[in-house]
């Protein structure tokens, strides 16, 4: 994994709730110490965002962001949502 991760020059970790996607990924590793030196040492995630953003974190993600058929136990459509999640309220936020 630290190989395919070495050729992305600076790497951010955001989710939806991250707390233990974040302590997982860093296992992957050792331990948080051990991270390849392009990720970022801290994490990010979407439920913060829509704090700061005045949207109620408990929001149906889906509908959100307009989204059908999402399985939410499939890593993937799962990491995609968050994706759109962030870059809806990006524009919200302007960041």
């Amino acid at each position: 994994m630290s190989q395919w991760l070495a050729k992305f020059e600076s790497i951010e970790m955001w989710a939806d709730y991250l707390a233990d996607d974040w302590i997982w990924f860093c296992d992957l590793f050792g331990s948080s110490f051990n991270l390849p030196k392009n990720i970022y040492f801290n994490s990010f995630d979407v439920t913060t965002l829509m704090k700061v953003a005045g949207v109620n974190h408990d929001i149906n993600r889906d509908e959100f962001v307009g989204f059908s058929d999402v399985n939410r136990h499939n890593a993937l459509d799962y990491a995609k949502l968050a994706k759109a999640c962030y870059e809806k309220l990006a524009v919200t936020l302007n960041i």
